[in-house]
């Protein structure tokens, strides 16, 4: 885990040099919908118009294409279909998209099953008309049922959560895998992440430490207003587009080359 954290922040100056006009595209697609919420032209909570979250997903898909090319295949992304600075649209581009829309309905499907269960079980408990939503302290929780209920209650979402999580962890390499095998790798992206668990996660969680700083930020300049609000919309999403999104895709590919037995690394060697 380790040495894959301490690759991907040697990873950062090469996409930054190889992938640097898609990165910029990724920070665009951030900022635009924070940008025209401030602007008034998108209304909070509302839905972005259809042709921004298409330029959104073509964005991030053609800097995950960059990315990983750099990542798993290191000096011979270019061979691989790397284009200037990032910029290319091709088969790799196509198979991450087929990869995640399969994953994101296979993750659905889970979660309806999910609510299903959790409906059975409020049912069951006699709890299904109450209103959470009024419920603030766990005295109020502690009225409605008896603490075998409660109990099986706490197990059931704790439980579920834990699936997701799992199931997650165990997904994040879906992208490395797609690329690096040349082929769309969904649902059995969970074979490829089989018995590294553990370190998948701690490393996913260090490696979130830019995003966490980033949600800080924003809690701590919640009163900007403006031309103000607009420039820290700005370096929040070139902050996520150049740092977060890299190290990621540079600690996820060099977990991926460890498991799949690949020499390469981000200096090509």
């Amino acid at each position: 885990m380790w040495a894959c954290l301490g690759e991907a922040v040697r990873f950062l100056p090469r996409a930054w040099s190889g992938a640097w006009a898609a990165l910029i595209l990724v920070g665009l697609a951030e900022a635009a919908p924070l940008v025209l919420s401030s602007l008034g032209k998108l209304p909070p909570g509302g839905w972005a118009p259809a042709a921004l979250v298409v330029a959104a997903i073509a964005a991030v898909l053609v800097a995950d294409g960059a990315l990983y090319r750099l990542g798993v295949f290191g000096g011979q992304a270019r061979a691989e279909g790397l284009g200037f600075a990032g910029l290319q649209f091709g088969l790799p581009e196509l198979r991450l998209f087929g990869a995640q829309a399969l994953i994101s309905l296979f993750l659905t499907m889970i979660a309806i099953a999910a609510v299903v269960v959790l409906a059975v079980a409020l049912t069951a408990a006699e709890l299904n008309g109450v209103a959470f939503g009024k419920i603030h302290t766990l005295a109020d929780l502690r009225g409605l049922a008896g603490p075998v209920q409660l109990g099986v209650l706490g197990v059931l979402v704790v439980g579920i959560a834990a699936i997701f999580l799992l199931l997650t962890v165990r997904f994040s390499l879906y992208g490395a895998a797609t690329v690096g095998r040349r082929r769309v790798v969904s649902l059995n992206a969970l074979g490829v992440a089989e018995g590294s668990f553990w370190p998948l996660l701690f490393g996913l969680v260090l490696a979130s430490a830019p995003a966490v700083a980033l949600f800080v930020w924003q809690h701590g300049m919640s009163g900007l207003t403006g031309r103000n609000l607009l420039i820290f919309h700005g370096l929040q999403a070139l902050a996520y587009a150049f740092v977060q999104k890299p190290l990621t895709a540079g600690f996820l590919s060099a977990a991926y080359r460890r498991l799949e037995y690949l020499p390469a690394g981000p200096d090509g060697k």
